[in-house]
């Protein structure tokens, strides 16, 4: 088997394929793609499902595969996430409450990863690690300087993966 047709077969998995079509995943090597694959459990959810509730334990983290969800708090709509949305991830490290409620508003198909299954996550791919921590900036700051903080990323991930090596 040539080099070209071993490297299709492997990209030829459709959960692969998935995750590497979502920005939290497109940063990844193929070596950290693959070391992910393991990780989470897919889960199809039907509309209206709540994934997260408001006010109990953060104890998972949810990346949205396909489909919507809506955000809410205190009764109110706070927004809505697409494909290639996550939540969970500060509430697994701080052990915190769930700030807001996420509930299906289409068929979805989300990957659910437990605290530990992150943790194996952060391990396994850096990039994904610095991912997180550049999307928890841009949650923390106004709206009006998240188009700067995204201007920034490309120049602050090299210097980052140099410094982690």
């Amino acid at each position: 088997m040539s080099s070209l047709t071993r490297t299709w077969h492997r990209w030829a998995d459709p959960t692969l394929t998935r995750r590497r079509s979502l920005a939290l995943f497109s940063c990844c090597s193929r070596r950290e793609l693959q070391r992910t694959a393991s990780l989470g459990t897919e889960v199809d959810v039907p509309a209206g499902h709540v994934l997260v509730r408001e006010g109990e334990p953060g104890n998972q983290f949810v990346v949205v595969e396909e489909g919507a969800v809506a955000l809410s708090a205190g009764g109110r709509a706070l927004g809505e996430l697409g494909p290639g949305s996550f939540v969970g991830e500060r509430l697994i490290l701080d052990r915190g409450l769930e700030p807001a409620t996420v509930t299906t508003t289409a068929p979805t198909l989300v990957l659910v990863l437990t605290r530990g299954e992150f943790l194996d996550l952060l391990r396994t791919a850096p990039s994904i690690a610095r991912r997180l921590l550049v999307a928890d900036g841009e949650r923390a700051i106004a709206p009006a300087d998240r188009t700067r903080a995204r201007e920034l990323e490309p120049a602050l991930t090299p210097q980052m993966s140099v410094r982690a090596s």
